[in-house]
C-alpha cells in the first residue's frame, strides 16, 4: 500500500496505523520506526516516526490513535494536516480487524477508502 501512495500526486501528510495500546511504549516505538521506513517507499510526510524525542503534540496523538478510528484522532491529525491514513489491518487478530471495521463503518462520512490490498487500506480524510 505504501508504494501505491507513492503514485498519488501532489504532497501530503500521512499516519499509518495500527499503534499499540496506551503504556506499552515499545510496540508503539517500534512500530512507529517501521512506519518511517515505509515512507521510503513514497517519501510523503508523516506523523510517525522515532528519534527518541517526543514533539509537543504527538503522544496525545499516538495514545487517540490506539483504536483509530474515533473522533479524538481525527481531529488531532487534522490538526496536524494529515491528508491520508494507511491502515495496516493484518497487524490485528481477527477479533480485533473486526472491531476496527466497525469502527470505520461509524466513520464512513469523514473517511473516504481509496485503496484497498489484501489487509492493507488506504483512506482519505475527508
Amino acid at each position: 500500500i505504501d508504494r501505491y501512495v507513492a503514485t498519488l500526486p501532489g504532497r501530503f501528510t500521512i499516519v499509518e496505523v495500527p499503534l499499540s495500546e496506551p503504556g506499552d511504549y515499545g510496540l508503539q516505538n517500534t512500530r512507529n520506526a517501521q512506519y518511517m521506513v515505509h515512507t521510503s517507499a513514497h517519501w510523503q510526510k508523516t506523523v510517525n516516526g522515532y528519534s527518541g524525542l517526543l514533539p509537543e503534540g504527538h503522544q496525545e496523538l499516538f495514545l487517540a490513535l490506539w483504536n483509530f478510528p474515533n473522533a479524538d484522532a481525527l481531529a488531532r491529525l487534522r490538526a496536524f494536516g494529515v491528508t491520508y491514513v494507511v491502515d495496516h489491518n493484518d497487524w490485528n487478530d481477527a477479533a480485533t480487524r473486526a472491531e476496527v471495521q466497525k469502527r470505520y463503518d461509524a466513520f464512513t462520512g469523514e473517511l473516504e477508502l481509496v485503496k484497498e490490498i489484501g489487509a492493507d487500506r488506504l483512506y482519505k480524510i475527508k
